[in-house]
């Protein structure tokens, strides 16, 4: 589907989504990287936390472009 040719706010979700990916990935890299250990215990519980809510945001977002009506 070609970002021309669905409505703005269509647009705008997909291009949130894409966003997330980024910043979700990036967290992800480093909670992965040995620099992780370097962080105080509370400071690693949010970031998991974080990671977790990300994870489900972008789930959000797929379910909606998954189920934008096809025009």
């Amino acid at each position: 589907m070609s970002t021309e040719t669905i409505p703005e706010y269509q647009q705008r979700v997909i291009q949130e989504r894409d966003a997330l990916v980024v910043k979700h990935t990036a967290l992800n890299n480093f909670i992965s990287s040995e620099n992780f250990s370097t962080v105080e215990e509370d400071e690693k519980r949010r970031m998991w936390r974080q990671e977790t809510v990300m994870s489900e945001y972008i789930a959000v977002l797929n379910e909606r472009i998954n189920n934008f009506p096809n025009e």
